[in-house]
């Protein structure tokens, strides 16, 4: 019997490459699951990686209660018990539609805390969702002024006054409260407070070619009233223990003998902190690590190696900690840390590369509230870097131009302007999502009154902005009649400043820099 061939209509030809195709597939890679044919035989492409994924994190800013809750996509709320990075979400595909919502608002302070960006569809970055919580007001303002240190033997040095000031809350403006005025150190450099208490510490520079022992450098330490702001002076006053001595092992350049501090810097907890010795012949120069009882400082010893030139900086979670030091003649590079929350030891991140700069000398480096970024000041510019919210290294974002002759550099509580100060007077940066800075308007020039400028721009030597971020207080020395604290309301929305009637405030007849903190 003869066979009929019958040519196949469309339909049947369809169904037979539906049936062969995955066959051939299958053939192709013997069942190994590949998915494209290659144009030689019986190789198969390999599979196609997996969607990228990503994390919604959070970071807090300026939290000093307790009970903070956060919620996800309204799921268990999630306990927030320091400022920085946390972790929301992870292994997120792009598209997926996130929400983070306050559940409930922290006690003890007592604070409302804000959500920005706190809900959305994830895009191809990891999410930032910002927790901010302003603090209140602050009532007490400090101001130190500088008196005079002697080598001549037998003329005793003249020590400085410590006096408070109360903080009008409507106005910002300074009242001296009566009867505080005491005296303290011959070169007070700076005024801190410690952190989460009522100790106040006045770091006095000290000489130590001069003619009496109580101009060495020394830390004072006193307990503010938090109802009257009347300070009280610590019956040990002053203490030595954050010199260097001869037993103590040099940090850098194998230097040795007694120390000179030039800077104090606290970890968020306050319970530890960092002393920067001065990098100056016949000196033990480094950063050493102390830890404080009833605001005292203890000294352990521990030094941080190769640590010569700048103060080091703790992040506000109190994980990581950034300091520049000595590379060679005109060089630093920004060391990156983590932070034993016991002891406060730092330890070099393990095979870091950390980015070189010009030389700045003894400017800390600006670590903003939420933990993100850090600026470093130095020459004319500002170098900044975006921080690894999990292993502390730091990324390039910038250099930006730096005012003339910057000396230091404060952000918002927001963490949405930064604020420089420089000869010229206070320049104003806004801050964007991924730390870009951007110049805002004119500078700000130190003032005596409302549209009058000093002839002669006067200099800028501490400036702080209170913990609820509404005022700024800038202190200038620029000769009798325009030395004072100089005090400003702040635009949350632009950043301007609005200098606040009756500036300067704590005016002296005194040329030295006048140091101010905030309580």
């Amino acid at each position: 019997m003869m066979s009929v061939i019958t040519r196949p209509n469309a339909g049947n030809t369809r169904d037979l490459v539906m049936i062969v195709a995955p066959l051939l597939l299958a053939a192709c890679s013997g069942g190994s699951g590949c998915v494209t044919v290659h144009a030689h035989p019986g190789e198969c492409a390999p599979p196609l990686p997996p969607p990228p994924t990503y994390s919604v994190l959070g970071y807090v800013g300026e939290l000093t209660g307790s009970g903070l809750t956060l919620s996800y996509n309204g799921g268990t709320p999630v306990a927030i018990t320091r400022n920085g990075a946390i972790t929301l979400a992870m292994n997120l595909p792009v598209g997926t539609k996130y929400s983070v919502a306050v559940a409930n608002q922290p006690t003890n302070p007592a604070q409302t805390c804000t959500i920005s960006n706190g809900s959305g569809a994830v895009g191809n970055f990891d999410v930032s969702v910002l927790v901010y919580c302003p603090q209140a007001v602050g009532a007490w303002a400090f101001v130190a002024t500088t008196g005079s240190i002697t080598t001549t033997p037998g003329v005793p040095s003249v020590p400085g006054s410590l006096s408070a000031y109360a903080i009008d809350v409507n106005s910002g403006a300074l009242s001296l409260v009566p009867g505080s005025a005491i005296p303290t150190g011959p070169a007070v450099g700076t005024v801190q407070l410690v952190p989460h208490s009522s100790y106040l510490w006045a770091l006095s520079i000290g000489d130590a070619s001069a003619a009496d022992n109580n101009t060495l450098s020394s830390i004072y330490v006193y307990t503010a009233n938090a109802n009257s702001g009347l300070l009280t002076a610590n019956g040990g006053n002053p203490f030595f223990t954050l010199n260097g001595t001869s037993a103590t092992p040099a940090a850098c350049n194998g230097i040795g003998g007694p120390g000179s501090t030039i800077a104090v810097t606290f970890a968020p907890s306050g319970t530890f902190g960092y002393d920067l010795l001065g990098a100056n012949q016949a000196q033990n120069n480094g950063t050493y690590v102390f830890t404080t009882a009833s605001g005292v400082p203890q000294f352990p010893g521990l030094a941080v190696p190769n640590d010569c030139d700048t103060p080091t900086i703790v992040d506000p979670s109190g994980q990581f900690a950034y300091y520049g030091t000595f590379v060679s003649s005109g060089l630093d590079s920004l060391v990156a840390n983590t932070v034993d929350p016991t002891t406060g030891a730092l330890t070099a991140l393990p095979g870091y590369s950390p980015p070189t700069l010009v030389e700045s000398g003894p400017v800390p480096p600006t670590v903003d509230p939420f933990g993100r970024f850090v600026y470093s000041i130095r020459a004319d510019l500002i170098d900044a870097y975006a921080i690894n919210h999990v292993s502390g290294a730091v990324a390039d974002i910038g250099p930006f131009t730096a005012p003339p002759a910057a000396i230091s550099m404060l952000i918002s509580p927001d963490g949405r302007f930064a604020y420089v100060t420089a000869s010229g007077g206070l320049y104003i940066y806004s801050i964007d999502g991924t730390g870009l800075l951007n110049s805002v308007g004119s500078p700000v020039p130190l003032q005596i009154a409302a549209g009058q400028t000093l002839a002669a721009p006067g200099v800028t030597t501490a400036t702080q902005i209170d913990p609820s971020g509404q005022f700024l207080y800038a202190s200038a020395s620029a000769g009798s009649g325009q030395q004072g604290i100089y005090a400003y309301t702040r635009d949350a929305s632009t950043g301007a400043l609005t200098l606040v009637p009756g500036s300067p405030f704590a005016v002296t007849s005194q040329t030295a820099p006048l140091q101010l903190a905030l309580h």
